[in-house]
């Protein structure tokens, strides 16, 4: 009898054990599950953030205001414990903060009076710079309309990637930089004929775009 009890009581140990490694690997598996949809959260934030068209404010000293150029996205992004409905709040914020700072400067372009001379000036200037650096991208100059401290530049793109290499020479490439005042870099519209134009206002140096 005793040796039967024994064998029992081993037997409900044994079961016990399985049962507790059994809850253990559940609760691991679902933290671990936790942490995949934190890391998909994070991965999809930082895939939209690759694919939104660049919208570029530079100060006068050259730091950031708003939203920075999209940079590629890292091989293996680090996982985020921030939950889903954080992240999308965040990336909700960046799109409004970018559409404030874009009607801001668009209302001050439009209400600026025009400086003849200043604007004579600066629009040829301007005219020969984005010309040398669209021309081996194959890009064009559409419209230049300068006021008195604020130029409007539009410029026509093959496409996304051709964009971007004109952006980075023209405002970051120390050689063929263009314009030494603030930018702000509009999304791309695609044109009928399958390119992308893409809008900027050019501040005067010493001037801010936004007021």
């Amino acid at each position: 009898m005793k040796s039967h009890r024994a064998w029992w009581i081993s037997i409900a140990l044994l079961g016990c054990l399985v049962l507790n490694e059994y809850h253990s690997q559940r609760e691991q598996l679902a933290a671990l599950q936790g942490d995949l949809a934190g890391l998909h959260a994070q991965q999809a934030r930082l895939a939209s953030a690759v694919a939104r068209p660049p919208v570029v404010v530079r100060t006068q000293s050259g730091a950031a205001e708003g939203a920075a150029m999209p940079q590629p996205a890292p091989a293996a992004p680090p996982a985020s414990s921030d939950p889903p409905h954080d992240l999308a709040t965040s990336n909700q914020r960046w799109e409004e903060d970018a559409r404030a700072s874009q009607a801001a400067v668009e209302d001050s372009f439009a209400a600026e009076p025009t400086n003849p001379a200043w604007a004579a000036s600066t629009r040829l200037a301007l005219q020969d710079r984005l010309a040398a650096l669209a021309r081996p991208l194959a890009s064009s100059l559409r419209e230049i309309d300068c006021r008195a401290s604020i130029c409007r530049v539009e410029v026509v793109h093959r496409d996304a990637d051709t964009s971007r290499q004109f952006a980075e020479k023209a405002f970051t490439d120390p050689e063929d930089q263009a314009w030494n005042g603030p930018a702000l870099l509009l999304p791309p519209q695609p044109d009928p004929d399958g390119r992308l134009a893409v809008v900027m206002y050019l501040g005067r140096e010493g001037t801010s775009l936004l007021r």
